[in-house]
């Protein structure tokens, strides 16, 4: 055998604790006909990072798998026709659907499996952000076998390897006999920790009588000084909100102007700037689009100025296919700056 250290690792559930979890989708009206744990473990197989946004394209037996992915665990699963005539229009939508459920949603990778006709979709679903990078998909520490299976496109192979390297990297320690000199010493190990614990537990009860005793002292000299700490603090409270209210006075605006005037100037042949509001520190912009692209476009424009936080808080799609929405977004401190 060419790897002497391969192991083969199998998972399994009980039947009767899957089928509780049926039984409520029945319930609800829906039919279940399938189960499938592979995405599960597909974002530690990948070693994606907890704090890293991610979407994964898959083809699959022409279904095109889409899952987003948020740290490790999947967010959404999607399953969409492979040739489907507006394929990367269905998912942009998906993207700012979720972009504007999510709060802080930031997508930095895409990763696809599967032939050039994936790696080619991911490619163009990259190009409208430069900030995302385009991968394929690729065991962490694998072995060559490992990498040819997962070459095949199946996100089902490449789960099991990946998952079962991960935990084959801790050296799990099997024991398929009964060992009483470990079970013995395990025994002894669990009296002294008894022990300590009571001994650890009457030591904290006796500091505890003492402390309470100097507290019941030091609340009688608390009493006697809380009539002059609280005139302190009403004088200091009153002396912090009359120095705030002084510099919200002095602010000058004329930096908020400029940047509001920038906002009303946008403008392309995708979407339409209609009305832009202000108000305490808040911004809102209506405007009309001809795919979501364009609504895309504008939110990247007003995180390129500098706005925080910016997101769509309203989505509306006519008869004739024209996006109506409403963006929003907050003040950063830099612009009260001028």
């Amino acid at each position: 055998m060419k790897h002497q250290s391969l192991r083969v690792l199998l998972g399994a559930a009980r039947r009767s604790l899957l089928e509780k979890y049926i039984s409520i989708f029945a319930q609800a009206g829906f039919r279940v006909t399938d189960i499938n744990f592979t995405y599960a473990v597909l974002g530690q197989a990948l070693g994606f990072k907890a704090d890293e946004d991610v979407l994964y394209l898959q083809e699959e037996t022409e279904t095109m798998q889409i899952v987003l992915f948020r740290g490790m665990a999947p967010e959404s699963v999607r399953s969409l026709p492979a040739h489907h005539e507006q394929l990367e229009t269905e998912i942009r939508r998906f993207l700012l659907f979720q972009g504007a459920q999510q709060q802080k949603l930031n997508l930095n990778r895409i990763i696809w499996s599967g032939n050039s006709h994936v790696e080619q979709l991911a490619r163009e679903l990259s190009d409208s952000n430069y900030e995302v990078t385009v991968e394929k998909a690729v065991l962490n520490n694998s072995l060559d076998s490992c990498q040819r299976i997962g070459q095949g496109g199946q996100s089902f192979e490449i789960a099991v390897m990946g998952y079962g390297m991960q935990i084959s990297a801790n050296q799990p320690r099997l024991n398929l006999w009964r060992q009483p000199d470990s079970e013995e010493m395990a025994r002894q190990t669990y009296r002294k920790l008894v022990l300590l614990a009571s001994v650890l537990f009457l030591c904290l009860n006796v500091t505890w009588l003492f402390f309470e005793h100097r507290l019941l002292l030091l609340q009688e000299e608390v009493k006697t000084l809380s009539g002059q700490g609280s005139q302190i603090e009403e004088q200091n409270k009153n002396q912090e909100a009359l120095l705030a209210v002084w510099n919200k006075t002095n602010r000058p605006s004329d930096g908020v102007g400029e940047k509001l005037t920038q906002v009303r100037a946008l403008s392309g042949s995708e979407f339409k700037i209609e009305q832009v509001i202000f108000k305490q520190g808040s911004l809102s912009v209506r405007g009309s689009a001809m795919n979501s692209q364009g609504v895309q476009t504008v939110l990247q424009a007003l995180h390129t100025m500098g706005w925080e936080n910016p997101a769509l808080s309203s989505y509306k799609l006519d008869a004739d296919n024209t996006i109506h929405f409403i963006l929003s977004a907050t003040m950063p401190a830099a612009f009260a700056g001028g």
